[in-house]
């Protein structure tokens, strides 16, 4: 006869149940864990890697499109031609974007364009005193970008005004500089983005420049040398290549100075503080000058150091002094 096995006591039972919960719970936990360690290690080096090329897609895009506004802003028919590249480049660093002229001591809105597009706004044609706009007044001085609030103590009343329905209350002014003065003013809203501004600020550079080649006869573009340079001879008596040389010469000399003032704004504006903007910028520059001698001073007799010219005028506001004493001058 068989014997029946006797149930397990109630409280032995439940220890048991209990007990299996418990580790059934920590091994899935374990799995679950290890298996999202994992899927997140996989997933993570997965996205990183995409990023990093979706990165470099962009980069190379922007790249792309700021060459096409450059050549847009050098090639324009005429000058509607060219404010429209530049504001529609503008555009897509800020919701909208403004150009004033900044001749006589007065500021004149040329062109605004929206994001969108848009149609014509009144503040178009608004003409008023510079000294009526702080903000507009400093960035014209100083050559630099302005910072400022979009209120009528910095913009003035009527430029405030206008352009209260668009503003977020926060500007950027970008100075457009031809031949050592800002001879116009973009504004715009990037916000607080700074890949934004420095696209701003190199476009604000670019079209400056190319308004300087717009407007210059070929004789004027260059200034030979001052009457007492050894150097000194007349620009109609150099051979056309060496007419052509020169040319390039001052180009580059735009450029590299405009250069190192854009991708170096803080050590300029430390330099030009403490008086001593060949100590702040000594590699950039020497490299510069380096370059500048092999490609233009090795190659004519009477090739001119443009590039010092350039860098005192867009570094230092004209004043080589702030260069301080170990600058070594322009090259002989």
């Amino acid at each position: 006869m068989e014997s029946a096995q006797s149930p397990l006591p109630q409280e032995v039972r439940q220890r048991l149940d209990a007990a299996w919960r418990a580790n059934a719970e920590r091994l899935a936990e374990e799995w679950f864990g290890g298996w999202r360690r994992q899927a997140e290690e996989e997933i993570g080096a997965w996205l990183a890697s995409a990023l990093k090329d979706q990165a470099a897609e962009l980069r190379r895009e922007l790249v792309e499109q700021m060459t096409q506004d450059a050549r847009g802003l050098r090639g324009a028919e005429n000058h509607e031609a060219w404010m429209r590249v530049l504001l529609a480049a503008a555009c897509r660093f800020s919701r909208f974007a403004v150009l004033f002229s900044t001749l006589n001591q007065r500021l004149r809105c040329e062109g605004l364009r929206e994001a969108d597009g848009g149609g014509d706004h009144p503040l178009v044609g608004l003409d008023i005193p510079l000294s009526a706009a702080p903000a507009f007044a400093h960035a014209v001085a100083s050559l630099d970008p302005v910072t400022t609030v979009a209120n009528a103590e910095e913009l003035s009343e009527s430029v405030a005004e206008q352009l209260a329905p668009l503003s977020s209350g926060s500007a950027c002014l970008y100075p457009l500089v031809s031949r050592g003065r800002a001879v116009a003013v973009l504004y715009a809203e990037p916000g607080e983005d700074q890949a934004a501004r420095a696209s701003l600020e190199w476009l604000a550079t670019v079209g400056g420049l190319s308004l300087e080649q717009r407007t210059a006869a070929p004789g004027e573009l260059v200034e030979i040398a001052p009457p007492e340079s050894p150097k000194a001879t007349r620009w109609e008596a150099l051979p056309k290549e060496e007419r052509q040389l020169h040319l390039q010469a001052q180009r580059f000399a735009k450029w590299k100075a405009s250069e190192i003032r854009l991708t170096h704004r803080e050590a300029v504006g430390e330099g030009k503080k403490r008086r001593n903007l060949y100590a702040a910028l000594r590699g950039e520059i020497d490299a510069a000058r380096q370059e500048y001698r092999r490609r233009f001073m090795e190659q004519s007799p009477h090739m001119v150091d443009y590039l010092h010219i350039e860098l005192v005028r867009t570094l230092a506001n004209d004043d080589g002094a702030l260069f301080g004493p170990e600058y070594p001058g322009p090259l002989v």
